[in-house]
């Protein structure tokens, strides 16, 4: 019931990206008890606790792999919800929807038919981008202000119920 920190992402895709096998081992030496994502997305580095992969535009998959399967960047639908929107004239996403019943229907089907059935393939863990809208990208879970939730707990009750299940499977 409390936030905690379980892994740290020392570079996202290839923003500043520098040494980052090296930024590795340094991290591990302050902090042996959590995961480190060197090079989420997009080059991977030698030294990672995961094979972390950003998939968009795309069919989500997932490849044999000898770490864990972590897709760290996914989804990114938008939806834009009038007055609470950054700029009105520009707005960015991975998919963009104009009805929220159709912008909920492409997520449940995201998770049902694709996010699911990569559990039985080896994927551990997935990050949806993302929580908030953050200026032009409409693609958040909430929007700009933090004032609408674009989806409702009990529209995703049956997923969570599904997750749950392959996962103590």
């Amino acid at each position: 019931n409390h936030p905690s920190i379980c892994q740290w992402t020392i570079f996202n895709e290839g923003w500043g990206q520098f040494c980052a096998d090296e930024m590795y081992n340094r991290l591990r030496e302050l902090d042996s008890s959590r995961f480190i994502d060197s090079a989420s997305g997009w080059f991977i580095a030698k030294n990672n606790d995961f094979d972390s992969r950003h998939i968009y535009f795309k069919k989500l998959k997932v490849e044999e792999c000898n770490k864990p399967i972590f897709i760290s960047e996914f989804g990114g639908y938008s939806l834009n919800i009038e007055n609470h929107i950054f700029n009105l004239k520009s707005s960015y996403g991975y998919g963009k929807f104009k009805c929220r019943e159709d912008f909920v229907t492409a997520l449940k089907n995201l998770y049902l038919n694709e996010v699911l059935p990569l559990i039985d393939k080896g994927l551990c863990a997935t990050v949806y981008t993302q929580l908030s809208d953050v200026e032009d990208e409409t693609n958040g879970l909430l929007t700009y202000d933090r004032m609408v939730s674009k989806v409702k707990e009990e529209e995703f009750a049956e997923i969570s119920e599904k997750l749950k299940e392959k996962i103590l499977k």
